[in-house]
């Protein structure tokens, strides 16, 4: 199997485009500086916009794992034995368990979110109200 310290991390393979490379090479993983979680909200939250929301996001993520990297690819999970690609069955989505899992749900009330969409919902009003009057301004006889 892999070494451990890739189990969790899929390797990118070489696709039409020349600019995609291996994570992983020749067994070691590279050393690059991580993110903070400040850079992956902003990156995300560019995505999840452009996408047209979670659940496009979610299906656009899931297939460039599919296409680009060896996260849907299976082996046989035989022990002792060494996989470059891939994982055991049900690895896979083990991890994408363990990573939604990871982190607590909360409730609607007073989170973020809630204050986000009455803050949109405000504005969206607002900015009706203000076409409104100007549509009946226009429209009226002078």
């Amino acid at each position: 199997t892999r070494p451990r310290d890739e189990s969790c991390r899929p390797a990118l393979v070489a696709g039409d485009d020349a600019g995609v490379q291996r994570l992983v090479d020749g067994g070691r993983r590279r050393k690059t500086m991580a993110p903070t979680a400040e850079e992956v909200d902003q990156l995300f939250m560019m995505a999840a916009e452009r996408s047209g929301g979670i659940d496009p996001l979610l299906k656009a993520f899931f297939g460039f794992l599919h296409r680009r990297t060896d996260f849907y690819v299976v082996h046989d999970g035989a022990k002792g034995v060494r996989y470059e690609a891939g994982f055991a069955d049900g690895q896979a989505e083990a991890m994408v368990r363990a990573a939604f899992t990871g982190y607590p749900t909360r409730p609607l009330e007073g989170s973020n979110v809630q204050k986000s969409a009455g803050a949109h919902r405000a504005a969206a009003t607002a900015k009706a109200e203000q076409k409104a009057a100007a549509k009946k301004k226009a429209t009226a006889p002078a």
